[in-house]
């Protein structure tokens, strides 16, 4: 009952801070982009937080279940936005998106809860880059791309994402791989292997064009 009555304010609270912003840049062209960007900043510092604290044992299972409930209805809510504003990255978006819904979803069919959840946590630290890398598209569009500002955001988003969305997605990869507890349990194993082996994929993907992004817009090299 407790998650049911958190759906709607979750939602609610979403709707509010869109209508904040889309009014706040109302007369820009990027008006949604820039929007999205702000509210994916609240997002992952929410479970950058909520992830540290349930890893140290501050927070309790049943606390980071909802905190988990809240990303997964941001997450659908993006993912419906991606097909109606026809975001050009919308099918990579689309098979990430998916994947994070379907493995927070599976953490109750699984044998080994507690170590799910855990791997759960570690992957979400990779939200660490999401503040600089949003910062520097909204400096993007609102012509600002020539400040410190915007270099400092940018080369901290590299920095940051091969630290969080390569190394340590590395790291947890090989980590599930050697995991004698999943081993034993052939159907958490997989699922826990193939998706981490996807979301590494994907994010070094995107990390490369990240890097090319970052060399262009700054300069480097030339």
């Amino acid at each position: 009952m407790i998650y049911l009555i958190q759906i709607p304010t979750v939602l609610y609270i979403i709707r509010v801070l869109e209508n904040k912003y889309n009014n706040d840049y109302l007369s820009h062209k990027n008006c949604k982009e820039i929007t999205d960007n702000i509210i994916s900043i609240y997002h992952a510092l929410y479970l950058i937080i909520g992830s540290i604290l349930y890893l140290n044992n501050i927070f309790s299972m049943t606390i980071y279940d909802s905190i988990l409930l809240h990303s997964i209805l941001y997450t659908i809510n993006d993912l419906i936005k991606l097909y109606k504003y026809d975001n050009k990255m919308k099918y990579e978006l689309t098979i990430h998106h998916m994947l994070l819904i379907f493995v927070n979803l599976s953490k109750k069919l699984v044998v080994l809860e507690t170590t799910h959840t855990y791997y759960i946590a570690l992957n979400y630290l990779t939200e660490m880059s999401t503040p600089t890398l949003n910062l520097s598209h909204n400096l993007y569009f609102l012509n600002k791309k020539h400040t410190f500002l915007f270099k400092m955001c940018t080369i901290m988003t590299c920095v940051l994402y091969f630290l969080f969305r390569i190394l340590l997605l590395i790291y947890l990869l090989i980590d599930e791989l050697n995991n004698d507890e999943l081993k034993n349990h052939t159907y958490q194993y997989t699922l826990s292997c193939s998706s981490q082996s996807i979301l590494l994929l994907l994010n070094c993907y995107w990390f490369n064009k990240i890097t090319k992004l970052m060399i262009k817009h700054n300069g480097f090299f030339k």
